[in-house]
């Protein structure tokens, strides 16, 4: 992480995916934002942070982004998801508690050699979950839904267009 990262193909097709269906189906306000620092990234959140805590009655972040064991990638750093919850858990966001806050965050690790990852003895490489995962605490409206595999690209292209169809 820290260099700016390769864009992951269908990529393009799923974020309008998203667009019709939240903004077009559900009629959300949609503000997207692309390839920032985690310095602008934060500032970004703070921003729509304040619009969501004064006239919304639901609010739903979606992340599309590379990442592994240190967390989401910007730019140039890396930002935990922890970072992002706290910014909008209810001791920060008093007026927005009871509402639901939504956070999907793709971050996939998709490999770019044809083989999976393996450990010496040629078993399949695992992660530690609680490293990517939402601590509890004062999240009671979160609804967290954190995508994170390590699959061949081939895997995501036929994922992809079996859903699309």
């Amino acid at each position: 992480m820290g260099q700016k990262h390769s864009k992951t193909l269908g990529s393009d097709q799923d974020c309008q995916l998203l667009r019709d269906f939240f903004g077009l189906k559900l009629r959300f306000v949609i503000d997207e934002c692309h390839d920032k620092t985690k310095a602008e990234l934060i500032q970004h959140l703070k921003r729509v942070k304040k619009k969501v805590n004064k006239r919304y009655y639901c609010f739903i972040c979606v992340i599309m982004v590379h990442g592994n064991e240190t967390g989401i990638a910007t730019c140039d750093d890396p930002i935990h998801p922890n970072e992002i919850k706290a910014m909008f858990d209810n001791t920060r966001m008093a007026k927005y508690a009871g509402k639901p806050k939504l956070f999907l965050i793709n971050a996939c690790r998709v490999e770019t050699s044809s083989q999976p990852q393996t450990n010496p003895d040629g078993s399949p490489v695992e992660h530690d979950p609680s490293q990517y995962l939402f601590e509890a605490g004062d999240i009671a409206e979160f609804l967290l839904n954190c995508v994170r595999t390590h699959l061949h690209p081939d895997v995501c292209k036929r994922f992809r267009t079996t859903l699309s169809r």
